[in-house]
């Protein structure tokens, strides 16, 4: 196994794990370097680009197609429809949050209802 491979399962997200999915690729989005690219994205060529912006553009979106790869293999078919259209690794990782945490967020807020309900019995 090469130095930035590793020998592991890696969790589907399916609507239910957002919290462990998102530590995990975290996780290994920054095992593999490549974290900065979802968190901040990368800026894009323009027409009277120099040699070194040429070279880092071209290594940041190698990164960004990693990231992605790893976003799609990682993800149910219900997710993947949602950010299939996304141009950038950034985009997809957005549009999870935006859809899970809210789901998480709501799941607390019915936690803490039916809590409060049962200590009212």
């Amino acid at each position: 196994m090469g130095p930035g491979a590793f020998s592991t399962n890696l969790s589907i997200l399916n609507g239910k794990n957002w919290n462990k999915w998102c530590m995990q690729m975290r996780a290994i989005l920054g095992h593999q370097e490549v974290a900065e690219v979802v968190e901040e994205g990368f800026p894009m060529l323009s027409e009277k680009a120099t040699d070194a912006e040429m070279v880092n553009y071209k290594e940041n979106k190698k990164k960004d197609c990693i990231t992605t790869f790893f976003i799609h293999q990682c993800v149910d078919e219900v997710h993947f429809e949602k950010m299939a259209g996304a141009a950038t690794s950034k985009e997809p990782w957005q549009i999870l949050e935006k859809c899970n945490e809210g789901a998480e967020k709501l799941k607390k807020v019915s936690l803490q209802t039916m809590r409060h309900q049962y200590e009212l019995m």
